[in-house]
């Protein structure tokens, strides 16, 4: 009864207003659960207001990483913005790899290498006390093996970890210049349309404009207070 209470005191107070101003400050409270933040992208994207679904969306994935609910409509919402960004150029095996990496937030990692500890300890007592030398042969393979796969599962959560504690990404609220220059007087090099996400350095220029890199990988200075950034807490 209290989550339902909180749900319904979160979609009153914060996403109604969000709803009928898409610039509107799309904060709420800091243990919001990433389905909590894919129930309300959800009731966003009914109200067709892309631009808060995005960002909510976006949200659940920094919680949750492995939700495909929530990835699945976030390619939705992408797939009706104007804005249409090259993939930048990568090795199909680094590809690959961040798509394991990322797939899983830290702690699911954690939970995997403490199991797969659990099954190096295991094959290395068999390797210890087995009589046979083909059981001891497959023991110590399989103790190689998880090993290995232990020492993986800790660098993907500590790489997990690190990208989602450092990596600051922003969505646009509403369409608003980009520009390749960090001054105001530069013309704007292209509009960004609303529900566009980008990810910032955390560098700002004397006239207050931020640096970020656009999904292509352009480097470019954009208006913060047209973003809204995805992380929740300071």
């Amino acid at each position: 009864m209290k989550r339902i209470c909180a749900l319904l005191y979160i979609y009153m107070v914060c996403l109604l207003p969000a709803l009928s101003q898409p610039t509107a400050d799309v904060s709420l409270p800091p243990d919001t659960t990433a389905t909590g933040w894919y129930n309300l992208g959800n009731a966003a994207y009914r109200q067709h207001n892309i631009p808060v679904a995005v960002l909510c969306y976006e949200r659940a994935l920094r919680l949750n990483p492995a939700a495909d609910d929530a990835a699945y409509n976030l390619s939705l919402c992408r797939a009706v913005l104007p804005d249409r960004f090259a993939t930048p150029s990568e090795m199909f095996f680094v590809s690959w790899g961040k798509a394991v990496v990322y797939g899983r937030s830290a702690s699911a990692w954690l939970v995997w290498s403490l199991f797969l500890l659990a099954l190096t300890l295991a094959f290395g007592l068999l390797f210890r006390h087995a009589e046979r030398v083909a059981v001891k042969k497959v023991a110590f393979l399989a103790l190689v093996v998880c090993a290995l796969l232990t020492l993986i599962a800790l660098v993907s959560a500590a790489l997990s970890a690190r990208r989602f504690s450092t990596e600051c990404r922003a969505v646009a609220m509403t369409t608003t210049p980009a520009r390749l220059q960090s001054t105001r007087t530069a013309p704007p090099d292209r509009q960004i349309h609303a529900g566009t996400t980008v990810t910032l350095t955390g560098i700002i220029s004397p006239d207050s404009l931020a640096a970020c890199t656009l999904p292509d990988g352009t480097e470019a200075w954009i208006e913060p207070r047209d973003y809204e950034e995805v992380a929740t807490t300071p």
